[in-house]
């Protein structure tokens, strides 16, 4: 594990600070998702949240992937690809966020238009429309279907009698 962490420290050299902000410039997009990866795998878990949510928020506008990553999950290693690299990073961080946050997406507070932004790329995991639909049926409002094509097919849950009963059910 020592290893893990020297290998986290010489990542983190990476990470500049600007002179003019108490905000890091952003690296490479290749390395911020490294980082993150590396951080979840020794543990940081509140540090790789935090470069994640920096990342996402002083995000280039033309932003390019020139280079191989390991995205912050080992299950996003198997995830399609199906547009850029960078907006499927940035899919792929903003669902790691969403994910990581806490412990429970029951107590925390989410925000639908954001999984909703979410779910509109094609990308997305079955995970985020089971949060979208649990979130909107929580609050008693009835979630758009049409956001939910993976849940719909019975492709996004082990529980798809379940999933097919709730997304069915008149309300």
């Amino acid at each position: 594990l020592q290893a893990a962490h020297r290998a986290v420290d010489m990542l983190t050299t990476f990470w500049p600070t600007s002179s003019r902000s108490a905000e890091p410039d952003l690296p490479p997009l290749a390395t911020v998702a490294t980082l993150i990866h590396a951080l979840r795998l020794v543990g940081r878990r509140k540090a790789a949240i935090g470069v994640a949510q920096h990342a996402l928020r002083a995000w280039p506008r033309k932003a390019t992937v020139d280079s191989l990553f390991i995205p912050p999950e080992q299950s996003d290693l198997d995830r399609m690809c199906t547009t850029h690299p960078a907006e499927w990073l940035r899919l792929v961080l903003a669902e790691f966020v969403e994910r990581q946050r806490a412990f429970s997406s029951y107590f925390a507070p989410i925000d639908p238009l954001q999984l909703r932004s979410l779910l509109r790329h094609p990308d997305h995991s079955a995970e985020m429309e089971r949060r979208y639909a649990l979130s909107e049926l929580r609050h008693d409002r009835v979630p758009d279907l049409a956001l939910l094509p993976k849940l719909a097919a019975g492709t996004g849950s082990m529980n798809t009698a379940l999933w097919h009963a709730v997304l069915h059910t008149p309300a």
